[in-house]
Formats: C-alpha cells, sequence, structure tokens
C-alpha cells in the first residue's frame, strides 16, 4: 500500500525548478504528514481491506507510520517498522540551473539516473529482501511504504518466476495486491 496523501505532494509538480532546488526541498520530506484527504483517502482503504492481511510491515516515515494506523483503527493486528521500506534515496545529478525542469521530471530524472548509474541493483536486492520477509510469515501481510518502492516491489514480482501481480494501484493510499509462491 502506498500511503495517502502527504504534504511533500502538495503544490505544483508542473513548475520548474533548478536542482538545486529540488536536492533542497528533498529533506524536509523525510518529515511530511498526511493531509486531511490524506487520512480520508486511508480510512476509505482501511474499510475496503479490513480482515484481508493479519500484520502490517510500515516504512519508518511519518506519512507510512500514520497511514498503517489508520490501516489498523482497533489496534488489533501486530505492527512493525521495516527501515527498507522508507522511500528509495535516489541522488539527481548536478546540472548547469540554466536547466529547468518540473518537479514530477526530476522524479522521473532522478529514478532513471539511478538505474543507469548502478542504483537498480541495490534497489532490487531491497526489494528481494523485503519479499522474501514478507513471505517468510506464511499469512497476508500488508506492506506500507513509497511509490518508487511499490513500484520496485511489483517490478521484483514481475520479474520473479511464480510470483503474480493481481493489482497494482500506486495512487495515495492504493493498494498493490502480489501473490508470492508457497515457501518450499
Amino acid at each position: 500500500m502506498r500511503h495517502g496523501d502527504s504534504t511533500h505532494l502538495v503544490g505544483d509538480f508542473q513548475q520548474k525548478t533548478d536542482w538545486k532546488e529540488f536536492r533542497r526541498q528533498l529533506p524536509s520530506w523525510d518529515n511530511a504528514q498526511l493531509t486531511e484527504l490524506g487520512i480520508e483517502q486511508v480510512k476509505e482503504a482501511s474499510v475496503k481491506w479490513r480482515g484481508t492481511f493479519n500484520r502490517i510491515f510500515h516504512s519508518p516515515l511519518p506519512r507510512a507510520i500514520d497511514s498503517a494506523s489508520y490501516m489498523n483503527p482497533e489496534g488489533k493486528i501486530p505492527m512493525d517498522t521495516w527501515p527498507d521500506l522508507r522511500e528509495i534515496d535516489t541522488k539527481s545529478m548536478r546540472l548547469p540551473s540554466w536547466i529547468q525542469l518540473s518537479l514530477y521530471n526530476w522524479f522521473v530524472y532522478t529514478f532513471f539516473n539511478s538505474i543507469f548509474n548502478f542504483g537498480f541493483f541495490k534497489i532490487m536486492r531491497t526489494a528481494s529482501r523485503i519479499m522474501r520477509r514478507a513471505q517468510s510469515c506464511k499469512e497476508p501481510v500488508l506492506l506500507v511504504s513509497h511509490k518508487a518502492r511499490i513500484m520496485s516491489l511489483m517490478l521484483y514480482a514481475w520479474l520473479k518466476p511464480g510470483w503474480r501481480i493481481v493489482s497494482s494501484i500506486t495512487d495515495p493510499a492504493g493498494v498493490t495486491v502480489v501473490e508470492c509462491p508457497d515457501k518450499k
């Protein structure tokens, strides 16, 4: 599950900015909170998905912790923090300040930059570790994380024989369902 809409997603993603401003904004994202809309999104998801998971693992970032808590309104489901579920750390290349990209395009650029600089292998190793740990639970689990991390988990499932992506919704508070093979 992707966390609900949060304060770091508020703003004009089409506004042009240079790499210095983009990098300046990133540290504040670690402390981003759910917006009122994000809280409503997660509450709706909790009603829809109630009873479909027996354990919750979440990113250590506040928006994921809060999303996990709203998915567990009665507090009866065990919840644990997994540092591997945090945002994928991408480093943007330094470019001349005259190059202005939208915030959205900076994300796309840094994602592809990390792939071409062998960050892809690190991302896939982390995805493998997450999926193997979830699989070892032998019960339905809910992973609450961030869009790029969820997409890396989907890519892992797509590439791995026996794994199946049942549904993929990466919008805020969207739930992606992946079936894993029985561990033998």
